[in-house]
């Protein structure tokens, strides 16, 4: 059972860093070494996959405004249902379609949706959502700013805690705590187009998504 060493950022916050962890036997956990080819935001989502919006429709409205699609009052249908991918478009946005009108459909700014079902393991790589103005939203009065360099991150998941925050190995093989409402977990099939084998786990995880 992997145990963790964390000092809090913030008052009951939902992100930590973990300066160490340790196993039983105090041996660090091992996982297999990966880096990062060619990722880009649009690699986080598959054609087909179910996902969800994980913001209020305030700032959904909001963000969709400024651009990725623009906004249409009837993309407030779009609140609290399932929705499925079509496909991904130029700019790494998401078009969306319902599951039960699949000929109505939206573009949506990728960092508002999140998979609707998602195991995260051990060893796992997920990239945090960039947006904090997202981050803020899912948060809430657990923000702080300090969390803000945590953001935008690919790293690789070390422990899962009860109440299914995920434990990150990052860049500096510092690691953190994050809900799992913020994390994207990497397919394999993105991970044999982009990945292959390393010798240094920050290998990766100094790398950040392109856009």
């Amino acid at each position: 059972m992997i145990c963790s060493i964390t000092n809090t950022i913030g008052t009951n916050s939902s992100f930590q860093t973990a300066p160490s962890y340790c196993s039983a036997d105090t041996s660090p956990k091992k996982f297999p070494n990966v880096k990062v080819k060619n990722v880009k935001s649009s690699d986080l989502f598959l054609t087909n996959e179910r996902v969800k919006l994980v913001v209020d429709l305030s700032l959904f409205e909001k963000i969709q405004e400024e651009s990725h699609g623009g906004w249409n009052k009837k993309m407030t249908q779009i609140v609290g249902k399932a929705l499925r991918v079509h496909r991904i478009t130029e700019k790494g946005d998401v078009r969306v379609k319902f599951e039960t009108e699949p000929n109505v459909r939206w573009t949506i700014y990728t960092f508002l949706l999140n998979r609707i079902e998602c195991d995260f393991g051990i060893g796992d790589l997920v990239y945090v959502n960039k947006d904090e103005r997202v981050a803020k939203h899912i948060l809430d009065t657990n923000w702080n700013q300090n969390l803000s360099k945590f953001l935008g991150q690919i790293g690789q998941i070390v422990d899962i805690k009860s109440n299914g925050e995920l434990l990150i190995n990052s860049s500096d093989n510092s690691h953190f705590l994050i809900c799992k409402e913020l994390c994207y977990k990497i397919s394999e099939s993105k991970l044999s187009e982009n990945y292959s084998g390393s010798n240094n786990l920050q290998d990766f995880t100094s790398q950040k998504f392109k856009e």
